[in-house]
């Protein structure tokens, strides 16, 4: 998880981003990795999709109501161009009013299919598709 990262400036550096293209001073909460869970609340905020949308009801009265309001808004049609995906999803988030988090059980995440010691090897040492 990452906060309060400034984004680099520097031309040369593969990570460099120009004012112009943002310019705040931080980068927004987020997460990074090779992959990362999302919540069906940011999925419905985030997205346009009436299907989506329709699975949270039209309860006006619910506490969930306000991602209908965030939902109609279509973030990721609306939102800016950012070239670092990870940073994208953290815009979004915000966005959504939603915070970022690490996992607090790492117990909870099952990395291998089956739990064989051939595929916890090959996961962990990069040989072959699982």
């Amino acid at each position: 998880l990452n906060n309060d990262i400034e984004p680099l400036r520097t031309p040369d550096n593969k990570w460099s981003i120009s004012n112009e293209l943002y310019p705040e001073p931080y980068f927004p909460k987020y997460c990074q990795g090779a992959g990362f869970a999302l919540s069906w609340n940011f999925i419905r905020c985030s997205s346009k999709s009436s299907s989506l949308s329709s699975s949270t009801g039209s309860n006006s009265g619910s506490k969930n109501n306000h991602l209908n309001e965030h939902h109609h808004s279509n973030h990721i049609a609306n939102i800016r161009f950012m070239p670092f995906e990870d940073v994208a999803v953290g815009l979004l988030a915000k966005r959504c009013n939603i915070q970022p988090t690490t996992i607090k059980n790492e117990n909870l995440m099952n990395m291998y299919r089956f739990g064989r010691s051939e595929e916890v090897w090959r996961t962990n040492n990069n040989q072959g598709k699982m």
